[in-house]
């Protein structure tokens, strides 16, 4: 990954605490990470994502609904793994043990409080203190087939200009934006940098300057603690945004954004969800690297 100047970051969390009323009635039984795309739920790409980027634990922040799921998967089935050893299927057994191997798994159920910016905030809990991770939800990605991750870039990018945050950004029309949360970002030495973040604008088409759709995918570094303790909920929703905590640090400090080489992938929605099937499904875990 080249040279950094910041220490590495090993640390991610994944949040999927909701219960995905769009995906319903498929949602009440399965959590949104659990989404299938071919024999791999679509959780597993963004694992393997965290994995190349160097990361070694993983904290999900999932609703309690969903932990025995999550646990059996990333953690073990006693059952299963039994029933294979029984039936010599050792090359089955064999891959899920080294599913299970690629990091850490932890997982944080509390729910007591709601918004994009509650799943860190639970883990950083859970942790004992902050530290600096990437943060991500269960159902989205980016996918580059040339073998290179937006992910890692990220990363590099956020290590080498010594930034306090960092975010993948998306080229969209204007008329798809409001969907989003837009950045306004400005270009300097050939770097994008946020200025500001605002959360599905009604009229992106009046804002100014250079816009990226925020898919979620963030570097949170150990600067960026206080403008999470100081956050506030939204006055009319209740819900606490991680948004303003970005909006507010790009304010005073460098946060790093990088528009995204790779196709965008989110099983959000019935159409999204087949046309990743489509494309991917195919697609091997890399136990490998």
């Amino acid at each position: 990954m080249g040279t950094m100047s910041k220490p590495p970051i090993t640390t991610a969390i994944i949040g999927d605490n909701g219960f995905t009323t769009r995906r319903l009635p498929i949602s009440a039984t399965i959590p949104k990470g659990f989404t299938p795309i071919g024999n791999r739920p679509v959780v597993d790409f963004i694992v393997d994502e965290l994995v190349k980027v160097g990361v070694e634990d993983i904290y999900f922040v999932i609703h309690p609904y969903h932990q025995d799921i999550y646990e059996r998967y990333f953690l073990g089935n006693d059952l299963l793994d039994k029933h294979l050893a029984a039936t010599r299927k050792d090359t089955d057994l064999n891959m899920l043990k080294a599913l299970r191997g690629r990091a850490q798994f932890h997982f944080v159920t509390k729910t007591e409080r709601y918004g994009t910016a509650i799943p860190p905030l639970l883990a950083f809990e859970d942790m004992g203190g902050f530290r600096s991770c990437i943060y991500m939800a269960s159902d989205d990605f980016t996918y580059r087939s040339d073998g290179g991750s937006d992910l890692v870039d990220l990363v590099e990018l956020y290590a080498s200009r010594e930034a306090v945050g960092g975010l993948l950004g998306l080229h969209l029309p204007d008329e798809m934006l409001s969907k989003f949360g837009v950045m306004q970002v400005e270009s300097r030495e050939d770097v994008c940098f946020l200025k500001n973040l605002i959360e599905k604008p009604e009229h992106p088409e009046k804002l100014e300057g250079t816009l990226l759709a925020n898919i979620g995918k963030h570097i949170i570094g150990t600067e960026m603690e206080p403008y999470f303790q100081n956050l506030k909920a939204h006055p009319v929703t209740g819900e606490y945004f991680i948004v303003d905590v970005y909006a507010a640090v790009a304010r005073e400090h460098e946060v790093v954004v990088l528009p995204v080489k790779g196709d965008y992938y989110d099983v959000g929605n019935l159409d999204n969800w087949m046309n990743v099937n489509k494309a991917l499904a195919k697609i091997p875990i890399d136990l490998k690297q």
